[in-house]
C-alpha cells in the first residue's frame, strides 16, 4: 500500500500527525468504558487490509493474559485489530481473565467479521483485577462505530494510565518508490506499518 502524506493541500494542520492512523489504511476508536477513573479507556487500532504485526513482549515469568492471548495470535501472520483497554492490566486473573482476553477477542473479531487470531489485545492498569466485561463490551461497540482516521490522536491518549504524556512517534521512510510511514503509539511500543 502506498503512503499518504497527509498534507491535503490547503489547510495547515494544528499539531503534527504522528498518530498511529498516520499510514494510510489504518482507523482508530476510543471510548470511555469506564475502567479508569477520567477519560476515554479503551482504544481500538483498525487495518482496513490485512496487515503483518510485530511485537515485543516481556520476559517476566509472570504474564498478563493479553500477553498470552497475543503472543499465540501473533503466530498468525495476517492481523487487522488491534485493541487496548486501560485501567485493568487483566494481570495475574488466572484462567477466567485469559477467557476475558479471548472474549474481547472473539467479540471485536465478530464485530469486524474476521478471525479472532487477526486480534491482538493489550490492557494496562490495575494488576489482579479482571476485566468488567459489561463495561468492555459497551466501550467495543461505541470504539468501532467511531473509528476513523481523525480519532488516531486519541488512541493514544485513551490508553495513558500513569503516563504524563501519550507516546507517538512517525518517521517517513525514504525508498524506491513512494515513502513508506511507521508510526508508533505506546505502552512501549505499539507499531502500525504500511509501505
Amino acid at each position: 500500500m502506498k503512503s499518504d502524506d497527509r498534507s491535503g493541500g490547503g489547510t495547515t494542520p494544528t499539531r503534527p500527525d504522528c498518530s498511529i492512523t498516520s499510514p494510510r489504511g489504518f482507523l482508530a476508536g476510543t471510548a470511555r468504558c469506564g475502567l479508569k477513573k477520567t477519560g476515554d479507556d479503551l482504544a481500538i487500532v483498525f487495518s482496513e487490509v490485512p496487515a503483518v504485526a510485530a511485537a515485543v513482549f516481556t520476559k517476566n515469568l509472570v504474564q498478563a493474559a493479553p500477553v498470552v492471548l497475543s503472543r499465540e495470535h501473533l503466530r498468525a501472520r495476517r492481523h487487522r485489530i488491534f485493541v487496548v483497554n486501560a485501567g485493568c492490566a487483566n494481570a495475574c486473573t488466572g484462567e477466567p481473565g485469559l477467557e476475558d482476553a479471548r472474549q474481547t477477542a472473539r467479540i471485536v473479531a465478530e464485530y469486524f467479521d474476521c478471525d479472532e487470531s487477526e486480534v491482538l489485545v493489550a490492557s494496562t492498569g490495575v494488576i489482579g483485577v479482571r476485566l468488567d466485561m459489561n463495561k468492555l463490551v459497551t466501550g467495543l461497540r461505541t470504539a468501532t462505530a467511531a473509528r476513523s482516521r481523525e480519532n488516531g490522536w486519541g488512541a493514544a491518549e485513551a490508553i495513558m494510565t500513569t503516563d504524563t504524556r501519550p507516546k507517538r512517534a512517525l518517521r517517513t521512510i525514504q525508498r524506491q518508490g513512494p515513502p513508506a510511514r511507521r508510526a508508533h503509539q505506546g505502552l512501549d511500543a505499539r507499531d502500525a506499518n504500511h509501505a
